[in-house]
């Protein structure tokens, strides 16, 4: 989406194309049931009430606002149960334990981590320390996490500057 809203729309077609890709980026973004995804929709709600933003960005917010209202009716039986979080809800126990999981991964290997895709290994112990089933031996459910315990804590600063850094070239890109 950073990248669509930062591009120059020179040509109808491309604007045409831009007003159907957010819709449909909104929806796959919907779809995964995300509190995350939530959250951005309801941002792109209140920027849409900031004048300069509106100004500036009219045409994805417009259309990530839009797409959002539209699909998150449509939808809203299915988010009901993502909105509401209670202290016996698994999902939620489980992420917690996931967390303390790349903790502890991060702690015992910090410079390199456990290896690439070597997180549900590491933590096979833990699963069969709480006696949970083997479906529960899943990957920490934040990629910043996994990064830092699969491939260490310098890496996880690589990322951030590339990310920082691909943030900086799309925003000089708007500005053109």
């Amino acid at each position: 989406l950073l990248f669509l809203s930062t591009r120059e729309v020179k040509t109808n077609f491309m604007r045409y194309l831009s007003l159907i890709a957010y819709p449909l980026l909104m929806l796959g973004f919907l779809l995964t049931f995300s509190r995350v995804a939530i959250f951005f929709g309801v941002m792109a709600l209140f920027l849409w009430t900031v004048p300069s933003y509106r100004k500036r960005f009219a045409i994805p917010i417009a259309a990530i606002t839009g797409s959002f209202i539209i699909f998150g009716v449509l939808l809203l039986p299915f988010f009901q149960s993502r909105l509401i979080v209670t202290r016996n809800d698994q999902a939620l126990a489980m992420r917690i334990f996931y967390t303390k999981t790349a903790f502890a991964a991060i702690k015992e290997h910090p410079i390199v981590g456990v290896g690439l895709g070597q997180f549900s290994a590491f933590q096979e112990p833990f699963i069969k320390a709480r006696g949970l089933h083997a479906w529960a031996n899943q990957p920490v459910h934040n990629m910043y996490m996994l990064l830092a315990s699969e491939a260490g804590v310098p890496a996880l600063f690589f990322f951030f500057w590339f990310l920082f850094s691909m943030g900086q070239v799309a925003l000089r890109g708007k500005s053109r």
